[in-house]
């Protein structure tokens, strides 16, 4: 229920939810698998994206959680849709910004490589 609620799922557009995240802390690790109902694939998608952009839209984040959230993806296979916000932290304090979001990108990278395995 806290999972439909928190992102605003319909309970018809649904059959199944996995979702890992934290309930608080300074780490955004968040991924939610949803195997969505027959014809509610972009309705799920669509919700999962909404929630990206609040969160990529968000300016109370930690700064070192920015690029991490600037590389988070939703992604869909099948019936399934997924919110992917996964990786590392880039320890590199000294690394530019743009070194910081190639490191977030290729950390989601393999989240969403992952996701995709399951399928095959």
């Amino acid at each position: 229920e806290m999972i439909s609620s928190k992102f605003s799922f319909d309970a018809d557009s649904y059959t199944e939810i996995f979702a890992e995240m934290p309930m608080i802390g300074a780490h955004p690790d968040t991924l939610v698998i949803v195997k969505a109902a027959e014809g509610k694939l972009d309705n799920v998608k669509n919700k999962l994206t909404a929630y990206r952009e609040l969160l990529v839209n968000d300016t109370m984040q930690y700064p070192m959680n920015i690029p991490k959230i600037h590389a988070s993806q939703v992604v869909t296979k099948g019936d399934y849709a997924a919110f992917i916000l996964l990786g590392a932290v880039n320890e590199n304090v000294e690394s530019s910004e743009e070194e910081q979001a190639r490191f977030a990108e290729e950390q989601e990278k393999i989240g969403v490589d992952a996701f995709n395995k399951c399928f095959e």
